[in-house]
């Protein structure tokens, strides 16, 4: 049975594991670098996360949905959001609620 939204424990296991960002042979390459579960306000349907990916692709990229790709996590769309940057890379967040 597919889950019908996206959970922590789909991701936690792939930390430090590279994610593509689209179907393209120069597509971005997104390392997981955190999954982290968020405080649940008690108004979530489920136990909100967060998703951060480092990346030293350039150009940076936008603010959006993007199609990553995991050998075996599979594919999800997901909205990232670039909150900043450090030695390794441009950082992309993602909170699910």
């Amino acid at each position: 049975m597919t889950k019908a939204w996206l959970e922590l424990d789909q991701f936690a296991p792939y930390l430090e594991q590279d994610f593509i960002a689209g179907p393209e042979p120069t597509a971005p390459v997104l390392t997981l670098i955190e999954a982290e579960p968020l405080r649940n306000h008690g108004v979530a349907t489920r136990a909100p996360f967060a998703l951060l990916f480092r990346s030293n692709h350039t150009p940076m990229l936008e603010q959006g949905q993007y199609r990553l790709t995991h050998a075996v996590a599979g594919t999800h769309d997901i909205f990232l959001v670039p909150v900043g940057r450090n030695d390794g890379g441009i950082l992309y967040e993602a909170i699910f609620n």
